[in-house]
């Protein structure tokens, strides 16, 4: 295929703020999570797909497996509240999470 640049599972984002690997990563309505550190402005790999733990919750939310997880960015946490929120994937129990690329 003459046009496929790459996978997209992993993409270069510029850090909207100081990442350091294993972070929550908002660019505009791209949400992933940081492959490596990064300062303010610099490129950061940032994963788009797959499963992750030990991620900001908010407290008092029920992260129970099959329940759509949203990204707070004020609080920089995830949470089970939609309101202006945006889409970060699904709970799958345990404390860990399936990011979904595709919102």
């Amino acid at each position: 295929m003459k046009n496929l640049v790459q996978d997209g599972n992993t993409v270069e984002l510029t850090a909207p703020a100081d990442v350091e690997p294993g972070d929550i990563v908002n660019v505009g309505v791209i949400i992933g999570i940081a492959v490596h550190g990064a300062l303010t402005g610099d490129p950061v790999q940032t994963r788009l797909e797959g499963v992750f733990n030990k991620l900001p919750l908010k407290a008092g939310d029920a992260f129970t497996a099959g329940v759509l997880t949203y990204y707070d960015a004020a609080a920089k946490m995830l949470t089970t509240t939609v309101g202006s929120n945006k889409k970060f994937g699904v709970a799958l129990g345990g404390g860990k999470f399936r990011l979904n690329g595709s919102f």
